[in-house]
């Protein structure tokens, strides 16, 4: 990540605390690590503006061909990295998912030095004019010699209910092993990109070259755990941040209390919570800055 981007997130963003916290806020009870919960520090157009930089970083595994050119990486991004149509409606662009993508993808790097597996950007299809289906993020972080796959979920939207509900309809899918394999197989048709540090090229490879192995023994042989971590970035109606975190906590907790998944490798899975002010006006603003070619930091 350049570093006037890692500037800006410290000056607009940060994590307020990870839960629980004894005798104020419970953890998520289906939650196996502590969950994050950050905060917007200055406004709705600062937040904006980490989105609008962060589609360069998002959309390009190596960007130090494009540092000197940062606004042709940008238009690129927006045509061929991303689902964008510059032409639909505003209320058509504004559903787009990318916005927060991009957030759970800066994120996962600055707090938690997650590198890049392979960008999601080799995924989209320009012509199907769709959204990239499979895991939000293709991350990682090396920890005592094996390697741990974050692959996550992002849903921003007014609604924490929508967003919550969002996520964990779907995770009994993104926590199997058919669904990891079925992702590494996409991974595999862009091979050649995948971080070698990520090791997953070696079982892609050993997987081309021997189709009937079995990917999810591949997984355990090479000592891999999946963490998975849900963002849910959302309007905070309370405007007391204490007091929204709890209510998001407490209405996943009654409404959710155990779920259901089958992975063959280790599995972590933890919220990270963002409260804001207007998600309409943060997404609002990108498009604004997009559709003025806004000069990037």
């Amino acid at each position: 990540m350049r570093q006037t981007l890692k500037d800006l997130i410290r000056q607009v963003v940060g994590l307020e605390y990870t839960l629980p916290i004894d005798g104020a806020i419970p953890k998520v009870a289906i939650s196996t690590e502590p969950d994050g919960c950050y905060r917007v520090s200055t406004s709705n157009q600062d937040l904006a503006k980490v989105i609008y930089n962060g589609i360069v970083e998002y959309s390009f595994d190596n960007l130090d061909s494009y540092l000197d050119r940062l606004s042709d990486a940008q238009i690129i991004a927006l045509k061929t990295k991303l689902k964008y149509n510059a032409a639909a409606a505003e209320d058509i662009r504004l559903k787009y998912g990318f916005y927060g993508e991009v957030l759970l993808f800066l994120f996962l790097q600055y707090y938690h030095n997650a590198d890049t597996v392979i960008s999601r950007g080799w995924f989209y299809q320009p012509t199907a004019l769709a959204e990239v289906t499979g895991y939000d993020t293709y991350q990682m972080v090396e920890r005592n010699g094996s390697v741990e796959l974050w692959f996550g979920e992002v849903k921003f939207y007014q609604s924490y209910i929508e967003a919550v509900k969002k996520i964990l309809k779907k995770v009994g899918t993104s926590l199997s092993d058919d669904y990891l394999e079925a992702n590494i197989l996409d991974i595999s048709q862009h091979v050649k990109e995948v971080n070698p540090k990520s090791q997953i090229d070696h079982i892609i490879n050993a997987w081309l070259d021997n189709p009937s192995i079995v990917i999810k023994d591949e997984l355990v042989k090479y000592n891999m755990t999946l963490v998975y971590p849900m963002m849910v970035i959302f309007d905070d109606k309370s405007q007391i941040y204490d007091n929204i975190i709890k209510e998001v906590v407490e209405y996943i907790n009654r409404e959710y209390p155990t779920i259901s998944y089958n992975v063959a490798i280790p599995t972590k899975l933890f919220f990270m919570l963002l409260p804001v002010k207007s998600s309409k006006a943060i997404k609002t603003q990108v498009l604004s800055w997009i559709d003025t070619k806004e000069a990037l930091i």
